[in-house]
Parts: structure tokens; sequence; C-alpha cells
């Protein structure tokens, strides 16, 4: 399965409908090698109404242009991340395990 798989897809949990997977979470895992340290997933990033990412405006510290970081911070209002474990399925849509934590979608 291919990442660009998995974006945009509907997101359901134990309660119903959750969102569509925005964007992923990864962690650089170990030390550099020749080209690129390795990258483990950690979850997915659950929006409730947009099926986009966020551009790098999910972090905290990006303000400038102010416009543009208002207008983001809005639209990426309620989304969270769900962590890989918690992920039961993914078929036509991300199905979530029961118990599963809403981690900040902030970095």
């Amino acid at each position: 399965m291919l990442l660009n798989d998995i974006l945009s897809l509907p997101v359901v949990g134990p309660e119903g409908r959750l969102g569509y997977v925005a964007d992923c979470r990864f962690a650089i895992d170990g030390s550099p090698g020749p080209l690129l340290a390795d990258a483990q997933l950690v979850g997915l990033i659950v929006a409730g109404k947009h099926r986009h990412g966020f551009l790098g405006y999910e972090r905290t510290s990006v303000r400038s242009p102010a416009p543009l970081a208002w207008w983001f911070e809005r639209r990426q209002r309620g989304s969270f991340l769900v962590l890989w474990e918690d992920i039961e399925s993914i078929d036509d849509v991300v199905r979530v395990r029961p118990g599963y934590t809403r981690w900040s979608a902030t970095l």
C-alpha cells in the first residue's frame, strides 16, 4: 500500500465517522545512513471536515504569513493524531480500534 492510497480516506471509530486522513506523522528512527535516516510511521492525522494536509502549518512556531497561519489554524481545529497501533484496519475506510486516544496534531 502506498501512502497516497491512505490520504483522504474516511476514518471511522466505534462511535461512528471521525473525519478524513489529512496527513501522516513520521519519526526519524536511527542515525542517518548514506542517503537519509530511517523514518517510522507514528500515526495518522484525522481532520473532521477537510481531506487535505496542513502544509506545515500544524507547527506551533509557524506564524507567518499571518493570514495563512490564521486560516490554517482555523481549518485544522478539531484535528487529532491517531497512533498507528490504534488503527484496526485499512480498506476503503480507516477503522480505529475501540479505546483509542485522540492525541494533539500540533508539533
